[in-house]
């Protein structure tokens, strides 16, 4: 479902499967068990490794919880449930302690202190019919709080970590330009992709054309 890499030891490798979650320590060629829960119907669908502490792993799972372990996988804490699945888990890149939740229908859910208290961002979104039907979330290297939020809406913008939002223009708009994932330049923010079922789209001037 997922792979994450350690990013001060790039031969260490956490990746889901199912119920469970697997660590490699040399780089894949042999796998230990992380985690795992005891409901086989669960699924680890989403995982984030602290790039400040790489003791700091975080995982999401189809319940809605999001876990974290502060010991690189060896014991393990639930952080939040947010009773919806939690689809995506992003650590800003400013500051690891702000991590986003992408639950499937309920919204954005943020933490600014490592997990320990959340914030339900799915208020901020009520005027766009349709943005809490979760596809894709993109967190901005460049420009501190920038976040791209890819939904049933359509394609929403923040600048303040999700406490408000602006929409951006797609090329079609309504279901036919249902967003499946999104993309932005690392290098440069207005350097925007989206693909739909039958289209890939580019804008570089921060999604105005």
């Amino acid at each position: 479902n997922d792979v994450a890499v350690d990013y001060k030891s790039k031969c260490v490798i956490y990746a889901s499967s199912g119920n469970k979650l697997i660590k490699s320590t040399d780089c894949g060629r042999t796998w230990s068990q992380a985690y795992f829960d005891n409901d086989l119907k669960i699924k680890i669908g989403s995982i984030a490794v602290d790039y400040y502490d790489e003791k700091n792993i975080y995982i999401g799972n189809s319940r809605g919880d999001v876990i974290k372990s502060y010991d690189s996988g060896a014991s393990w804490q639930a952080m939040a449930r947010f009773k919806n699945e939690v689809q995506k888990i992003i650590l800003s890149p400013q500051d690891s302690r702000i991590i986003f939740a992408a639950t499937a229908s309920k919204g954005i859910q943020r933490s600014n202190d490592g997990g320990n208290t959340w914030v339900d961002l799915s208020e901020n979104l009520k005027d766009y019919s349709g943005a809490k039907n979760f596809k894709d979330l993109v967190v901005s290297p460049l420009k501190s709080g920038l976040l791209f939020l890819a939904s049933g809406y359509g394609l929403l913008k923040s600048e303040d970590n999700g406490d408000s939002w602006t929409s951006l223009t797609l090329i079609t708009e309504g279901k036919t330009s249902a967003i499946n994932s999104l993309a932005v330049s690392p290098k440069n923010e207005n350097e925007i992709y989206y693909v739909t079922g039958t289209t890939f789209n580019r804008s570089l001037d921060g999604g105005q054309n």
